[in-house]
């Protein structure tokens, strides 16, 4: 079966249009399906919701949004991302303090701090 180039052109521009194909250049990001494929020090992250592009990103650090399942995190200081199987925090005295006790997200905040100084 032959596919003329033009047909094959028309075709993938329809699909970027509609959503169904996500292609975007990143200069410098990894990609990743799991963060066991990013550096130690980053975890895999969608980048918007509804996309499945993931890339690797720097671990959060003081107060800043973490996660301990793949689930939206909302913005603080950065875009709104979407952690892929949890993302601990940067620095080893932290934990992800969650600010809800049914709620999985949370800030990164100093493991023996005492309860109350989340800002």
């Amino acid at each position: 079966m032959y596919i003329d180039s033009g047909v094959l052109l028309l075709v993938v521009l329809v699909a970027m249009s509609t959503g169904a194909l996500e292609i975007e250049e990143r200069i410098g990001e990894q990609p990743c399906r799991g963060s066991h494929q990013c550096l130690r020090s980053q975890c895999c992250v969608v980048l918007r919701r509804g996309h499945t592009y993931k890339t690797c990103r720097d671990r959060p650090g003081l107060d800043e949004p973490c996660s301990t399942t793949m689930l939206s995190v909302p913005a603080f200081s950065r875009p709104s991302y979407i952690f892929a199987h949890g993302c601990p925090c940067r620095h080893l005295g932290h934990r992800c303090r969650f600010l809800k006790e049914q709620d999985n997200v949370g800030v990164c905040r100093p493991m023996f701090e005492r309860r109350n100084p989340v800002p």
